[in-house]
């Protein structure tokens, strides 16, 4: 039987009243007898602080005098025997407390109160609890009969200490617990599983020798965490009954100010200042205490609205963010969902997310995920590996600050989590060397929060990276991240645009296309800094900003190539197109040249990677050369230098051909097209056979672009003069190619893939006076021709 369950209220001391008085319900009546509890034989450091400035000597005596005249014959809170092991918490803060007091020696009466203080997080502790369970006898039943086993999930990490304790206390107090009964095993779930075990055979071993011990005796446990689904695997596998604490609603924030703000005025009107609807669940207890710092109630909820102010939705959004199509739509998608889902329209499981964006620096990765929370209402946060690093280096430090960033997610719900740069964490099929037990480590536990995560309702994963071939792919895969979005710098269609999203309201109705032909092939970075440059101009000069502001910036930080040079780029694109089109497997819809050289963007149709299909695309890779050689006399090194040149590209294509995709003369497979091309310096035959692949391809374009000879000048001067080719007029002079007559099929009659396919080169100056400007190559977005 349980000792004392009703009327437990500690009369003999000065204790803070919850603010219903007599009409308190049940958990308000519970949440009471556990401040009490906690406050003898004298208050517990984590759930009461002294104040700063005590009640004056009298005061305190008056206090003590009123309580001392109390009747004798109340129930009176039982001291409770801190020589026994399930008190020794009680026993460490009363240490605490005797060094901050001054050793003083513990009377036997209860102490004042009057200077004490619950402390924030203690009491949002309690009061949840309180509330979850309503009464000692459910909390009982819930987490003290034999072989119970319980996931207690507070929401903050913050918080898990706290419950902890608190646990420990009320199961050790008669009060609140069966005399016949011994306490729960309570931990926190990191101290519930063993690190680097190295007993996997056995069963349990990842278990810590107390939740081992536990579980094997049929003792009760409790397993407390702040997010149910981030803790290990070997928790999961037990089969926890979860229990989440309920959550900071109105009723538990008004108990609150009540606690904490005693001295301020309190009405029914106090938290008319909070929003309607207002998340109080995503308030964490740090941010709890600053705002209930104050003693004001007032105060303390006009700081608690600021901290739940959702972000402006004013201001351009989506629509106008300079996107390609196939990056756009299902980012609309997306936040087209996450709208229906909040008025209701439909449920979680039909929202789509898992977005992975991929492209260069400055291609507008980390601007995306902000666009879709402000515009769907909702928060966005944001992490990478060298943000959760910061707290130290050691895979431990980084697996909790990881955990602990997922947790502030679930609470936060709904909201957007953004990872950035996801090639940090590593690739654990790299080959093995002294830091890939770090790899495996961190990656395990990144994968283990993602899959814990997807059942969150109301959070939405997104993530970026500059190279998704350094990501390992567990991570990419689907179930994680369903799509995998391809990102670039403004192609010269979009760059009007990208143009006006920079400059926002600045110059109204202005013709953008004059500007954007100078900035084409400028990221979306340099492109603000452009802009930024250009008010700053302006500024200086105390007037508006105007186009020439915007001409001199581009200008000044990409200058023009030289007319020698201009011309060979443009014959170089021209020769990718007509010869893409004549091969038949693609169609050119942009040709533009830039201060760094050019690009050819096209649509590539795919076969299936024949041995014809991909000897067409060497021939288009290696047709910028032969333009060279056919109008110039010979050809310049910009189809080579960086690993994403044309020739790299070919060359990749022809090692892929005898090493990799069993179509040159032997069937073995030797690796993956990148590891193939590794070993060309040590084998001398599978070099012959590349180089043979690539003399073919080449003379093969130089044919093509023979008959077609007319028409490459014809193209190169239309490009040179007007910078960018495109729609009608690019769509008018590509229709005069002469196809091949043993060609594959021509472009028109397959059915296109949805992603583009471009070149971008810069030319070398090998025939012209001045040397060209540094290359900065635009990453390619088009499928590579070997991924079958």
């Amino acid at each position: 039987m349980m000792t004392m369950l009703q009327n437990t209220t500690a009369t003999a001391i000065v204790q803070p009243q919850l603010s219903s008085g007599a009409e308190a319900s049940n958990w308000r009546a519970f949440a009471t007898d556990i401040l009490a509890a906690l406050a003898v034989p004298r208050p517990v450091s984590w759930a009461y602080a002294l104040q700063a400035n005590p009640k004056p000597a009298t005061e305190a005596a008056n206090n003590n005098a009123s309580a001392a005249s109390k009747p004798k014959d109340q129930p009176q809170p039982k001291a409770r025997d801190f020589s026994e092991p399930e008190s020794i918490d009680a026993l460490l803060d009363m240490v605490e407390l005797d060094a901050t007091m001054g050793n003083m020696v513990v009377a036997e009466d209860p102490p004042d109160l009057s200077d004490w203080r619950p402390r924030v997080d203690g009491l949002l502790a309690i009061l949840r609890l309180a509330k979850t369970f309503g009464s000692a006898e459910a909390l009982f039943q819930a987490i003290g009969t034999t072989n119970s086993l319980v996931l207690l999930e507070t929401g903050h990490s913050t918080l898990d200490r706290a419950v902890t304790k608190l646990i420990q206390h009320l199961s050790a107090e008669e009060r609140f617990w069966p005399e016949d009964a011994s306490g729960p095993q309570v931990l926190l779930a990191s101290e519930a599983v063993r690190s680097n075990s190295g007993d996997s055979h056995r069963v349990f071993a990842a278990l810590s020798d107390k939740a081992r011990e536990a579980f094997v005796t049929g003792m009760p446990m409790v397993i407390v965490t702040s997010v149910a689904s981030t803790v290990p695997v070997a928790l999961r596998d037990l089969k926890l009954t979860t229990i989440p604490l309920v959550p900071l609603d109105r009723e538990i924030l008004a108990e609150m100010l009540a606690l904490a703000c005693p001295d301020g005025d309190h009405d029914a009107n106090t938290l008319s200042g909070l929003p309607e609807r207002a998340a109080l669940a995503r308030l964490t207890p740090d941010e709890l205490t600053l705002a209930l710092r104050p003693t004001d109630p007032a105060k303390a909820v006009n700081a608690i609205s600021n901290l739940l102010a959702l972000p402006d939705s004013g201001g351009p959004g989506l629509a106008e963010f300079p996107l390609p199509t196939t990056v756009r739509a299902p980012l609309t998608r997306m936040l087209s969902d996450l709208q229906a889902w909040k008025a209701g329209e439909i449920p979680w499981r039909d929202v789509s997310r898992g977005l992975l964006l991929v492209g260069p620096p400055g291609s507008g990765k980390t601007e995306i995920p902000r666009l879709i929370a402000r515009e769907a209402g909702i928060e966005v946060l944001a992490a990478s590996m060298g943000r959760w690093q910061a707290s130290g280096s050691r895979s431990s430090d980084i697996l909790r600050e990881m955990r602990a960033f997922f947790e502030k997610a679930v609470s936060m719900a709904p909201c957007v989590v953004f990872i950035d740069e996801l090639d940090a964490f590593g690739d654990r099929a790299r080959p093995h060397d002294h830091n890939s037990t770090w790899t495996d480590y961190v990656v395990g536990g990144l994968l283990e929060c993602l899959d814990g995560f997807e059942a969150h309702e109301g959070v939405v994963t997104m993530a970026a990276t500059n190279h998704i071939d350094k990501v390992d792919a567990a991570i990419r895969r689907p179930g994680r991240f369903d799509q995998v979005l391809t990102l670039d710098y403004p192609t010269p269609d979009l760059m009007p645009q990208a143009i006006r999203w920079q400059v926002g309201a600045d110059l109204p109705g202005e013709d953008l296309s004059g500007v954007a032909a100078a900035a084409v092939g400028m990221s979306g970075a340099a492109i603000a800094a452009v802009v930024r440059a250009a008010r700053g101009r302006a500024r200086s000069e105390r007037r508006a900003m105007v186009l020439d502001d915007l001409m001199s910036e581009i200008i000044g930080r990409e200058p023009p190539l030289s007319a020698e040079l201009r011309w060979q780029v443009a014959i170089h694109e021209a020769g990718h197109a007509i010869v893409g089109k004549a091969t038949g497997i693609s169609r050119p819809h942009i040709l533009a040249i830039h201060a760094n050289g050019g690009l050819t963007r096209q649509t590539m149709a795919h076969h299936g990677s024949t041995r014809a299909e991909l000897e067409a695309r060497l021939a288009i890779d290696l047709a910028g050369r032969a333009a060279e050689s056919l109008l110039l006399g010979q050809p310049s090194g910009g189809a080579g230098g960086s690993s994403e040149s044309d020739l790299a590209h070919a060359t990749i294509i022809a090692t892929a051909l005898e090493a990799s995709f069993g179509l040159g003369q032997s069937l073995i497979w030797i690796g993956a097209p990148e590891d193939a091309v590794q070993i060309l310096g040590k084998d001398p035959a599978l070099r012959a056979r590349v180089e043979s692949h690539l003399r073919r391809a080449e003379t093969r374009a130089l044919h093509i672009l023979t008959a077609n000879r007319a028409l490459v000048g014809e193209m190169a001067r239309a490009l040179e003069k007007a910078g960018v080719l495109m729609g009608d007029v690019l769509d008018t002079l590509v229709a005069k190619v002469a196809k091949e007559t043993a060609g594959l099929r021509p472009a028109s009659d397959m059915a296109p893939q949805s992603l583009s396919g471009r070149t971008d080169r810069l030319v070398s100056s090998e025939q012209c006076e001045t040397p060209p400007p540094e290359l900065t190559r635009i990453t390619d977005d088009r499928p590579e021709p070997y991924a079958v």
